[in-house]
């Protein structure tokens, strides 16, 4: 199983828990789907923006950020098959090598076995320490505008009272709160 293979692991068992390789489920869409609309929503914060060049160079940095993201996470959706076969052949080198290869080959399958998962495991822990800050930051800060969560909102349904409002204004700011995106209530 690929996903035993230690130089390739950590990765293996995360595409594997959202379902981008080896398993089709709904974990896929659960990650995917708020990504690609958080991005929908900064391109339009990009298009509407009236601040400073500072802001939008900084927010211009998430837009690009969340757009790789996604165009990776659905281009590796679309090419998963093929993703899985060199996962395979992968395996079967690394095997072949712990298997038949020479002393200072093996050696090195090791170092770099190592450093791989030393490399994983530290870019685990910094995504979470920055996606921690970046949720903390607006909340310790009186600058909660500044950061590309969403700020535009497609129609959406806003709740006063026993009332159902239909909002279809694209401009709808929102307040962040952790994860959370609540609506500014308006009396």
């Amino acid at each position: 199983m690929i996903e035993d293979v230690p130089i390739i692991s950590i990765n293996v068992k995360i595409l594997k828990f959202w379902s981008f390789i080896l398993v089709h489920n709904w974990r896929r869409y659960i990650s995917i789907i708020p990504a690609m609309i958080m991005n929908v929503a900064q391109f339009l914060d990009m298009y509407f923006t009236t601040e400073p060049i500072d802001s939008i160079a900084r927010n211009f940095y998430f837009v690009v950020l969340w757009f790789i993201a996604v165009m990776r996470a659905l281009y590796l959706t679309a090419n998963r098959r093929k993703f899985e076969v060199f996962m395979e052949n992968l395996e079967y080198m690394y095997h072949e090598i712990k298997r038949d290869g020479e002393k200072p080959i093996v050696n090195l399958l090791n170092e770099v076995t190592n450093n791989a998962r030393r490399i994983s495991k530290f870019n685990l822990a910094f995504a979470a320490f920055v996606s921690t800050g970046f949720v903390l930051y607006p909340l310790f800060t009186g600058d909660r505008g500044n950061l590309s969560y969403f700020k535009y909102n497609a129609p959406a349904i806003v709740f006063k009272g026993n009332a159902t409002v239909i909002l279809l204004d694209l401009k709808l700011r929102l307040e962040y709160t952790s994860n959370f995106h609540f609506l500014y209530i308006v009396s």
